[in-house]
């Protein structure tokens, strides 16, 4: 839960209270692992005439931090794939499907009625 009670822009005003302590214990590890230097930079930090706190807690330029915007893609639809073009053997002579043991002529689309002794 957040609650506002100084300035709407300051990260401190804003945090909750385990935000807060989050903030504070990476300041603490910050200026031990930086032997202090940390603190001496934050000293000569400006102030928030707001709210009283650094203004390193407000945006780059004291201002309100930005906001990403998130514009949602439209779903496109998807591209209708054609259907497999059947494989038909090329015309010739087979053995017929109508006639065990005869040959038929096959003119690439259909069987015609032309038969022939298989050998």
């Amino acid at each position: 839960m957040r609650v506002q009670t100084g300035c709407r822009d300051c990260k401190r005003c804003n945090n909750s209270a385990a935000a807060e302590a989050g903030r504070k214990l990476g300041k603490l590890t910050a200026n031990v692992m930086t032997m202090g230097s940390v603190a001496a930079v934050q000293a000569f930090t400006g102030n928030c005439r707001a709210c009283g706190h650094k203004k390193s807690l407000h945006g780059v330029t004291g201002e309100a931090l930005p906001v990403e915007v998130v514009t949602p893609v439209p779903a496109q639809e998807p591209v209708p794939v054609p259907p497999p073009t059947p494989v038909t053997p090329s015309p010739g002579w087979y053995p017929s499907p109508n006639q065990p043991g005869q040959l038929q002529w096959w003119d690439g689309a259909q069987w015609t009625p032309s038969y022939s002794p298989a050998n």
